[in-house]
Parts: structure tokens; C-alpha cells; sequence
């Protein structure tokens, strides 16, 4: 069973995945995808935000096979940021992609 919030959440990250991706069936196809959400979902509840990170990662994993095991679901990922004031100017750098501004 799944949560309606979530499963709106994993549906429109699913229409997301296939529009966006340059290849989104290069380890499964749709059916298998399908498959194995069904079978997930019979053995688990996914009711909580906790469950549903989990099974966002499962399947996740399983589009991403071997060749992009660096990909995993971040619910609430902050974007690190390093504020350097000088005077009266402030330098704002994004540490996760390494983009400098001055403010």
C-alpha cells in the first residue's frame, strides 16, 4: 500500500524520470519498473516520509543499475551555502556547485 501524497509525489517523479532522462529505460523497462513497485508494495507500506525515502531509493537504484549507483533520493537536501562579507560586500558561494556571486 501506498500513501495518496506519495504515490502523487512518485508519479510525477516517474512522468519527470522519462521526459528528462536521456535514456530512462537503459536498465529495465517500463514493465519491469511496474513489476517490481508491485511487488515492493505488497511485502511494504509506504505511509511515512521514512518509508517513502526508502522506496524512492529502491527504485531509484533499480532504474540506475550499476552505472549510476551515485544517484539516491533527498527528500529535504539543503543547498550548502559560504557567506564572506567584506566590508560592505558579500561574497555568496554555493558550495555544491562551487557558483560565486557578490551581493
Amino acid at each position: 500500500m501506498i500513501n495518496s501524497k506519495y504515490k502523487k509525489i512518485y508519479e510525477k517523479f516517474l512522468e519527470n524520470y522519462k521526459q528528462i532522462h536521456v535514456n530512462p529505460w537503459h536498465e529495465i523497462d517500463e514493465k519491469e519498473l511496474e513489476k517490481i513497485v508491485n511487488d515492493l508494495l505488497q511485502r511494504y507500506d509506504v505511509t511515512g516520509g521514512y518509508s517513502f525515502c526508502y522506496f524512492m531509493n529502491y527504485i531509484v537504484k533499480r532504474l540506475s543499475g550499476n552505472s549510476d549507483a551515485h544517484t539516491i533520493y533527498k527528500p529535504n537536501a539543503p543547498i550548502s551555502m559560504n557567506f564572506k562579507i567584506f566590508g560592505e560586500d558579500v561574497l555568496v558561494i554555493c558550495e555544491s556547485c562551487g557558483y560565486s556571486t557578490n551581493v
